[in-house]
């Protein structure tokens, strides 16, 4: 017999199971990730890569980050960068290029993220909170994995 209650059940894993797929979609890691122990600046080092993201922290403190949303819509920013209590202080200072719709990034000159090293189905990646909480940065070896995406 089928009740309320059922379809209730039903629809709600229905539900969740949709979500969960566009997370996956997105990029979002469908398992929590674990806090690694804070870590020193040259841990940060290099270029961090998701579906549609990249981020690159060179030694002098400057960066470089592209996002992206569909082929589009893109924006590229100069930063600098440095080391926060274990962490990375990412400060973006100028657009470079701009093309399509790219007002839902919320990024402008000054706003700051704040980075640090998670792990994520065993590898360690960069996440930005404030910035992309659970939007993940991967070194080649995760992102092959498909943890930051397509």
């Amino acid at each position: 017999m089928v009740t309320g209650e059922t379809v209730a059940k039903h629809n709600g894993y229905r539900a969740g199971a949709a979500l969960m797929a566009a997370a996956v979609a997105v990029g979002v890691a469908a398992v929590g990730a674990g806090t690694a122990d804070a870590a020193p600046p040259s841990a940060f080092l290099g270029s961090w890569d998701g579906h549609g993201r990249q981020v690159v922290l060179a030694k002098n403190g400057s960066a470089t980050v592209s996002l992206a949303s569909g082929a589009a819509n893109v924006e590229k920013w100069t930063a600098k960068w440095g080391p926060a209590e274990g962490r990375v202080d990412l400060s973006f200072v100028k657009r470079t290029a701009q093309h399509g719709d790219t007002a839902g990034f919320g990024v402008a000159p000054g706003k700051h993220w704040l980075g640090r090293l998670v792990t994520v189905q065993g590898y360690t990646v960069l996440e930005f909170n404030p910035g992309l909480p659970g939007i993940y940065w991967c070194r080649p070896d995760a992102g092959r994995a498909g943890v930051c995406g397509a």
